[in-house]
């Protein structure tokens, strides 16, 4: 059985670590291009044994654990040049840790390792790698959480549980009201229900007035209806890159409208980059700096967008000259530029139109110019679609979106939700 079959066997009860020994049959000699799976496989097996027992592992199993924790520890650590910058280096120390915890070695070495990069991943909490690897390492960690606590005193423990809260808490305010996630960096959606997470998000952020949370890459407003993730990545290099300077996604009572872009896997997005990894693929801004090397070079100078949430809409301006891109609702059998019906909306005129359940509005101080546009939108593990949108140009934009049903948008949009324009 292979490492990544033996973890969901393991996770859903199927089977017993003692008849996957030996673990060492899944560590190869050479560098391992995804070692994740074999990873979380021998946390199982350790969280099992410990479960189990309620103490360390003795006598024949706890020798197994030290000959596959000495088979580990001489495997390269798939960090990039030594940096520990992924989710690799994070589960390959975290399993080191588990297996000495499992026959109560308290080795400090890997457990400060495991500490440093957690800091660097997710020094406010906010994974640098996205949502989907920040999920993907809070659960192994959440898995490992009694083993860890089962042997390093609580003096050592400190930094450890600051890192684990922050990331938790992070979770809690970037899922929806559905307890879904949007696709932000390398990933597609995932929910709670799908991932055995259970991640309260705490009453404060779900209040009627919109509440703000900062962090290095992102800023998130919550209120009782809304979940906007104002994504503006400016930490360092890690191993899963995905640029985007200023995006937008926005959930509005459990549905994301505006979701994030993300990619089906890793190698589609490496063979086909002009389709998932440019700025034309955003809810935002087109600019040249978001394009990788320009937006790498200057992330820490981007931030020529604000985000206002407010009790039933989103004001959203751009204060510099540029297009802007966001969705809009597939008309089945019509021609969306014919409804358009111009390319460019004279002075101090406005483009309106419906996406779902919200409504856009957007104007410009000297007058804006539209056109119909797509983009392509991850919808699942291997899954995408491609969705309508328009693309917006003007100087000092400012974009509202308001929810239909709303006091706001009364009278201000067409009730088929077309693109329209007016004097």
């Amino acid at each position: 059985m292979d490492a990544n079959k033996a973890y969901w066997e393991l996770r859903s009860g199927k089977v017993d670590p003692y008849g996957l020994a030996p673990l060492t049959r899944w560590i190869k000699p050479w560098p391992q291009w995804n070692p994740i799976w074999m990873h979380r496989a021998i946390i199982e097996c350790c969280r099992y044994s410990w479960d189990e027992n309620k103490a360390v592992s003795v006598g024949e199993w706890a020798d197994h654990l030290r000959a596959t924790r000495k088979k580990l520890a001489s495997q390269w650590d798939t960090t990039l040049f030594g940096r520990g910058n992924s989710n690799k280096s994070f589960t390959h120390y975290l399993t080191l840790c588990c297996l000495d915890a499992a026959v109560g070695d308290a080795n400090l070495e890997p457990y400060q390792k495991l500490i440093a990069i957690y800091q660097e991943m997710a020094p406010d909490g906010c994974w640098r790698e996205g949502i989907h690897y920040g999920l993907f390492c809070y659960d192994a960690i959440f898995r490992a959480w009694d083993l860890l606590n089962g042997v390093w005193p609580i003096h050592q423990r400190g930094a450890l549980i600051r890192c684990f809260l922050a990331h938790q808490e992070w979770l809690a305010v970037t899922k929806n009201h559905e307890g879904v996630w949007p696709a932000v960096g390398d990933g597609w959606p995932e929910s709670e229900a799908d991932l055995w997470i259970d991640i309260p998000t705490p009453r404060k952020f779900n209040a009627g007035e919109p509440i703000t949370i900062e962090y290095e890459d992102m800023t998130v407003h919550r209120n009782k209806d809304w979940v906007v993730i104002h994504n503006h990545r400016k930490s360092g290099p890690c191993y899963h890159e995905h640029c985007e300077g200023d995006g937008i996604l926005v959930s509005y009572k459990g549905e994301w409208v505006l979701p994030g872009d993300g990619c089906p896997t890793w190698f589609r997005k490496v063979l086909a980059p002009w389709k998932w990894d440019r700025p034309k693929n955003h809810w935002g801004s087109l600019r040249s700096e978001e394009w990788p090397v320009f937006w790498r070079l200057f992330r820490r100078e981007l931030g020529w967008r604000t985000v206002e949430l407010l009790r039933n809409g989103v004001i959203i301006t751009d204060v510099l000259g540029e297009d802007v891109q966001w969705p809009t609702q597939n008309v089945p059998g019509i021609e969306f530029g014919m409804r358009l019906g111009v390319s460019h909306i004279s002075n101090r005129e406005f483009a309106d139109w419906k996406c779902g359940p919200l409504g856009f509005h957007v104007e410009a101080a000297a007058g804006i110019e539209a056109k119909v546009s797509h983009a392509n939108v991850t919808t699942g593990y291997k899954k995408s679609k491609r969705v309508s949108a328009v693309r917006v140009r003007g100087q000092h934009m400012v974009t509202n979106v308001w929810a239909m049903d709303s006091p706001e948008a009364s009278g201000q949009f067409d009730p088929d939700g077309w693109l329209a324009s007016s004097s």
